[in-house]
């Protein structure tokens, strides 16, 4: 373990291995893309199980992986 935090090491390695911006942002949009085609034609129906979530407001039923955004964009990636 070290101290660093994730996107550090991330910098780190980019530079190490001379990664542009540019390709970074164009590999994750490929991998929003095809998580996104992934997960609709059912590829990962046997990894994600649904789980229940109780709150005040109620109970709320988690199907899908949260962090894949399917309508990224190019501009909206190089904004973070």
């Amino acid at each position: 373990m070290t101290d660093k935090l994730m996107g550090n090491a991330a910098e780190f390695i980019a530079d190490q291995l001379e990664i542009s911006r540019e390709e970074m942002d164009e590999f994750a949009l490929s991998s929003h893309q095809k998580a996104a085609a992934a997960t609709e034609a059912g590829k990962f129906k046997a990894e994600i199980v649904p789980v229940a979530l109780q709150d005040k407001r109620g109970t709320t039923l988690m199907e899908r992986d949260e962090p894949i955004r399917p309508e990224t964009t190019l501009e909206a990636l190089a904004k973070l």
